[in-house]
């Protein structure tokens, strides 16, 4: 920061910078979470950064319980999900968790805390607890959240969808509730990521994801 005096007759001149930093504290709470079925015995749980790290993060802590009639068994399992690194950069966080169950489960609560070096700081605050009753019927649906994406001049965009479900649906894109047309610079990946080239002036808006299979 800087600081200057001024008069009626303009700016003085401004002082030298100084530099500070606030100290680290523990993160807000994941700012989504999401469960959803991806096979009978499987749940798949989502979630997305914290709006407010606070400083680097360390991982997340994942906590599971099972529900049977209603009463919550036993204490909460609890595992961590730290952050990996690849050798094209630095660790990035993993910001989703498949859960195994037993064949005789019947409901199972999750929640997600992001983490701060355990040893300094400490867990953030939790998400909102959720409720996932499995089935053999596994439906179509996204496993991936919408929101804003900013990107920089001739930085490609990728829109990413996990998708689950028995089979495994198709996932159809829209932009402002119609079919959205591929070609030119938007195209869809195998895998189906929308792929869109940026250039001067392009701008999308209301563009969703939808899922559709069978079940």
């Amino acid at each position: 920061m800087t600081v200057l005096a001024y008069t009626s007759s303009g700016d003085g001149v401004r002082s030298s910078p100084v530099y500070c930093q606030t100290e680290e504290d523990v993160p807000s709470a994941p700012a989504q979470i999401k469960a959803v079925l991806s096979a009978p015995n499987k749940i798949l749980v989502s979630w997305l950064p914290p709006v407010h790290s606070n400083g680097p993060l360390t991982g997340y802590t994942f906590y599971m319980s099972v529900v049977e009639d209603g009463q919550e068994e036993g204490n909460p399992q609890e595992g961590a999900e730290p952050f990996h690194r690849d050798a094209r950069g630095p660790a990035r966080p993993r910001n989703r968790h498949a859960a195994v169950l037993g064949h005789r489960v019947h409901q199972i609560r999750f929640a997600i805390k992001a983490l701060k070096t355990i040893s300094k700081i400490g867990e953030g605050e939790s998400t909102r607890v959720i409720t996932v009753t499995p089935s053999k019927n596994v439906p179509a649906k996204i496993a991936s959240f919408g929101r804003e994406v900013i990107s920089a001049w001739k930085q490609d965009i990728y829109l990413h969808c996990r998708r689950v479900g028995v089979p495994l649906p198709n996932a159809v894109w829209r932009h402002n509730d119609l079919p959205l047309e591929v070609g030119g610079r938007r195209s869809i990946l195998p895998n189906a990521t929308l792929a869109i080239k940026v250039g001067k002036g392009t701008k999308y808006q209301n563009i969703d994801i939808f899922s559709e299979n069978n079940r």
